[in-house]
Formats: C-alpha cells, structure tokens, sequence
C-alpha cells in the first residue's frame, strides 16, 4: 500500500483530531440542546399531572358531596313515605270512624 510521508502524514492526523473534536463539539451541544429540551418536556408533563390530580381531587370532591346530598335526600324520601302513610293510615282511621258512625246511625 501507499504509505504517506511524515509531514503529510501529521496533516492527516491534525485534521482528522480537529473533525473529531468538531463532531464531539457538535454532539455535545446538540446533547445540550436536547437535554434542554427534553427537560422543558419532562417540566410540562409534570404540569399536565399536577393538573390531572387536581382535577380527579375536584370529581372525587363533587362525588363525595353528591353522595352526601343522595344521602340527605334519601332521608327526606324516607321522611316523606312515613309522613305519607301516617296519613294515608289517619285517612283510613277517619273514613273507618265515619263507616262506623254511619252504621251506628243506621
């Protein structure tokens, strides 16, 4: 093969260490540069979460107070129900006193 001369052949590597240094310039910013990037990526994420848990700890919130309200208004149903057949049954008292009234006057 073709062997080069000293002097050419120190060219060769200067060159070659300052393309390497070059392209390990290059790496490193474009590293940097990526590094930055991903950490502005990682940064938003983190938001997006922060705002996700926020927004779960609302519905969990809403849900507990619905079931609350569900709860109360069970009650007033219950309430309502017993109020209701309390008079049907004071109703059914009445209209029976009557009958017997009527029966008695016949």
């Amino acid at each position: 093969g073709y062997k080069k001369k000293g002097s050419e052949a120190d060219e060769t590597e200067g060159t070659k260490s300052t393309l390497v240094e070059e392209n390990l310039h290059h790496r490193s910013s474009l590293n940097i540069s990526h590094g930055a990037s991903l950490a502005k990526e990682m940064a938003a994420v983190q938001e997006f979460i922060k705002g996700q848990l926020a927004f779960n700890h609302n519905i969990l919130q809403t849900l507990a107070k619905l079931k609350e309200k569900t709860h109360e208004l069970s009650l007033e149903i219950d309430r309502a129900l017993l109020a209701g057949q309390i008079a049907s049954s004071v109703d059914d008292q009445i209209a029976n006193d009557g009958k017997k009234a009527g029966g008695d006057a016949e």
